[in-house]
């Protein structure tokens, strides 16, 4: 029932969880990168950048075309205050933009009656949004891409994903001894040892994980090493319940 198990736990974990991280953050991306545009409803006022924009649009079509725009933009000690016959929307490498078309631009400053009036073809208003780049978190990394890599955080990370069917295969190899009860110990006795060698375990693997994110040892030997020991845990106690004499025998039928 274990191996089954284990090999179920491999395909999820170098496979299955990646994706669904990657799927995840991509999602996140989208929503947060379009949640100040999510306001923009035809026949009402909207506000972007803590109030310094504020949006009035008649109509939006099918297609998320605006008609009929009328924008108020303060910029610094001035404002500007803008009609468009239409626009859309739009993403640049800077931010997000709502590109306005055939309007005309009023600017001055408030209290005075200095204005600049200007038409235009084409003019574009920044909401305070930066398209910031989709970075990936090494959970969400596919598991070829980590195995091509020389780097010590994706060894770490492949240490990380191997730790989860290893643990399956050989915390259940250390759970046959353990079952057998001692007339002394009892099952509790058996359930304190069981949660010991599973909290040393689980930690043991966080500093392996650690000093090879640091460089401290190799991959191979983060990798290795704690899932040894737990292998010695385990054949200690199968020789403590079962004797020398069947470990050898059981030895020679493989």
């Amino acid at each position: 029932m274990l191996f089954p198990l284990s090999i179920l736990a491999t395909i999820l974990s170098l496979n299955v969880a990646p994706w669904a991280e990657s799927q995840i953050e991509a999602r996140t991306y989208h929503d947060a990168q379009s949640a100040d545009l999510r306001g923009l409803v035809a026949g009402k006022f909207s506000e972007y950048s803590h109030g310094d924009i504020v949006f009035y649009v008649e109509e939006i079509d099918k297609q998320k075309q605006l008609h009929r725009i009328f924008v108020q933009h303060r910029q610094k000690d001035s404002v500007a205050i803008i009609n468009a016959q239409s626009g859309n929307l739009m993403d640049l490498t800077d931010g997000q933009y709502i590109v306005l078309k055939n309007g005309e631009r009023i600017t001055g400053k408030a209290g005075e009656l200095n204005y600049t009036i200007e038409h235009f073809d084409d003019y574009a208003v920044r909401i305070d949004t930066t398209v910031n780049p989709l970075i990936s978190a090494k959970q969400a990394v596919p598991f070829s891409v980590l195995w091509q890599s020389n780097t010590s955080v994706d060894a770490a990370e492949i240490q990380r994903r191997f730790a989860v069917p290893l643990g399956i295969l050989l915390l259940g190899f250390i759970a046959v001894p353990l079952a057998e009860l001692s007339p002394r110990g009892g099952i509790y006795g058996n359930m304190l040892v069981g949660f010991l060698i599973y909290f040393s375990y689980g930690n043991l693997l966080s500093v392996s994980q650690s000093w090879v994110l640091k460089q401290t040892i190799p991959a191979w030997l983060g990798l290795t090493s704690v899932n040894f020991l737990l292998v010695l845990i385990g054949s200690l106690l199968l020789v403590r319940f079962y004797g020398w004499r069947w470990l050898k025998v059981s030895l020679n039928k493989l």
